[in-house]
């Protein structure tokens, strides 16, 4: 799991280009707006949306307003499974 903030954020994806992750994405919009075509379905991102991204949805980040901001937190399926040991 990892956080990104304004020392280690970078340009951020390239847009109009489509691609997969494996991982999830739990975000929240600060400020500005954003479209997000995920699995084809345009979605219109602004102050107060949150992304819920699962594994292996098909992505691409069409447009960014100058002043969009946002704050996620990415993590793999493996690390949301919890294992239990056996009793005794």
């Amino acid at each position: 799991m990892f956080f990104l903030d304004e020392h280690s954020h970078t340009t951020g994806p390239p847009l109009g280009v489509p691609y997969r992750g494996n991982y999830y994405k739990i975000g929240i919009c600060l400020r500005g707006t954003a479209e997000l075509r995920a699995n084809l379905e345009t979605c219109h991102i602004e102050p107060g949306s949150l992304m819920l991204i699962t594994p292996h949805t098909i992505k691409e980040w069409t447009s960014f307003s100058t002043n969009h901001d946002s704050l996620s937190v990415f993590f793999t399926p493996e690390f949301s499974i919890c294992k239990q040991s056996a009793p005794g």
